[in-house]
């Protein structure tokens, strides 16, 4: 594949990441960095496994919230 097709196909990649994310942290799209920071936390208070909460959510919401960070 050409550098020009790389490039889309991670784009796109990034897009669906983004929109999952997004689901995740229970927030619209175009939410800024201060919004999901505060989703974030609230998410992950209540998922975090020291405090009675799901292991796997907490993972789910960690690793939504690194792809929005990446992407602000």
């Amino acid at each position: 594949m050409g550098p020009l097709l790389t490039g889309f196909w991670q784009r796109y990649r990034g897009i669906d990441q983004q929109a999952n994310a997004l689901k995740v942290l229970q927030l619209d799209s175009g939410a800024s960095l201060s919004r999901v920071k505060v989703a974030y936390r609230r998410l992950a208070a209540e998922h975090h496994p020291d405090r009675g909460g799901d292991s796997r959510c907490f993972i789910e919401v960690r690793k939504a919230f690194e792809v929005l960070a990446h992407y602000a």
